[in-house]
């Protein structure tokens, strides 16, 4: 299994923006690509949120990590692999703090739990 502990990879004063966000053409069937589109973009609204509560906090090596899945899940071509991975999770889309907490938990949760299937996948969850 991965590292867990030794020394962070992230500085803790980046406070880099991410520059706008690039999204590849996915590839599958219209319908597949409709609904892993729909699936990134409430996703990128998730991490957005996220990551200016992360930094309102001073958490700057937790909005670093969220940029990384962003730019992942944005740079993934396989539609299939979002849904597969994302499609039953709930969002629910309120800007308020305590609901974009519980929408970022279900979302990490995904890339805590989630088993890929396929080496893309692998790749969509940073492994």
């Amino acid at each position: 299994m991965g590292g867990r502990g030794g020394s962070s990879r992230f500085s803790s004063k980046s406070n880099e923006k991410s520059a706008d966000i690039i999204k590849v053409q996915m590839k599958g069937s219209e319908k597949q690509i409709k609904w892993a589109e729909d699936i990134r973009e409430q996703m990128n609204a998730v991490y957005d949120k996220a990551i200016s509560l992360f930094e309102a906090a001073g958490n700057y090596d937790g909005a670093k990590v969220i940029r990384q899945r962003q730019a992942a899940l944005n740079s993934h071509a396989e539609s299939w692999d979002i849904i597969n991975l994302f499609g039953d999770t709930r969002i629910s889309g309120k800007s308020d703090p305590e609901s974009v907490a519980n929408d970022f938990r279900k979302l990490h949760a995904v890339y805590r739990v989630r088993l890929p299937e396929t080496l893309t996948a692998k790749k969509l969850l940073l492994r």
